[in-house]
């Protein structure tokens, strides 16, 4: 529990440095796109529903590795970054 605590806590830290470190990504109205949560009993289809909705290039579907280590944010076309951060 504690692991994930301070996870998190450094999670949260790193993305508001890098708010302050890149004003660029700060908006006047913060505008939010809408969020769609997958969530589902095993094998009932949510990892092809998940792989169907990740091919679509107006969607953002973070990985895991999106989701642990989100500082700094990596552009779907990058696998090179990508694969540095494993």
């Amino acid at each position: 529990f504690c692991t994930s605590v301070e996870q998190n806590y450094k999670n949260c830290k790193d993305v508001l440095n890098y708010v302050v470190a890149h004003p660029e990504v700060q908006t006047a109205a913060h505008t939010f796109p809408r969020v769609f949560v997958l969530c589902g009993p095993h094998r009932s289809g949510t990892t092809l529903l998940y792989n169907l909705l990740a091919c679509d290039p107006a969607s953002r579907a973070p990985t895991l590795l999106d989701m642990v280590y989100p500082v700094p944010p990596l552009v779907r076309s990058d696998t090179a970054a990508q694969s540095q951060r494993k």
